[in-house]
């Protein structure tokens, strides 16, 4: 994380993607825990997945990000054979979207059920699902292989890991198209203050805010079907956060 970046938020605006950010967030948090390959990070790893395995119990969850790539394919293909559009990008694009379109629909059951079979990470989620936080204590046989080599802890880890692959390029792709269906503007929360309506007959998925690294103040968002209500608060540790007073200049994008 580079602290002279601005700082980005992003707000989801319906269940789908709400889902796709928290598992985008797993996915590169356990990645880099992954790399570390040490007693605890290798824990962190572990609830990671199980977190993942849960998060795809969802029954609908395949259905819904099938249906919003289905969405978008159509809206691409509505551009082929237009001389403002670069075909060739175009093409490869709607080629990602197919194939990623077709891995969904030919695949059997839950996008978890590889992993859901291994017997180990089963019992630990039941577990889990009893305790909320799963110590050494809780298991015998999860003490156990905490204590194996760790080249035997990150073997199991990366292999576990890699059975999340294709779900996380299904992942990658739909945010990445969230992401670029809105245009940031620069906008002015007056006194720490902005409100924007909206059709209630458009469907928005994601509001990405972007403010400078120096801002005196974060963003507390009130969405309702009319209209997105932003207000800027200055942080305070010990006492309730305070509504910002002056003008404060951010960004925003509203993503379809």
């Amino acid at each position: 994380m580079n602290m002279n970046e601005d700082i980005l938020y992003e707000y989801p605006l319906n269940e789908t993607v709400r889902v796709c950010l928290r598992l985008e967030y797993i996915f590169a948090q356990t990645a880099f825990h992954l790399e570390k390959q040490d007693y605890w990070h290798n824990q962190i790893v572990l609830d990671n997945i199980i977190d993942l395995i849960n998060i795809l119990d969802r029954p609908d969850f395949k259905n819904k990000i099938t249906q919003e790539l289905v969405i978008y394919k159509e809206n691409f293909s509505q551009h082929i054979g237009q001389l403002e559009v670069e075909q060739t990008k175009l093409e490869a694009l709607l080629q990602r979207l197919n194939q990623n379109i077709d891995y969904l629909q030919s695949f059997m059951g839950k996008l978890h059920n590889r992993i859901e079979k291994v017997e180990f990470l089963a019992n630990l989620r039941l577990r889990l699902a009893k305790t909320n936080t799963l110590c050494n204590f809780d298991s015998m046989m999860y003490h156990y292989w905490l204590h194996q080599p760790s080249e035997r802890r990150n073997h199991d880890l990366a292999k576990w890991f890699s059975y999340f692959d294709d779900t996380k390029k299904v992942i990658h792709l739909l945010l990445t198209l969230v992401r670029k269906s809105g245009t940031f503007e620069t906008l002015t929360a007056t006194q720490g203050y902005y409100e924007r309506a909206l059709d209630p007959k458009k469907e928005h998925k994601l509001l990405r805010i972007s403010t400078k690294p120096d801002s005196k103040a974060y963003p507390d968002l009130s969405v309702g079907r009319h209209r997105i209500s932003l207000n800027f608060y200055s942080l305070n540790i010990e006492e309730r956060s305070v509504q910002c007073k002056e003008d404060l200049e951010f960004k925003w994008a509203l993503c379809d």
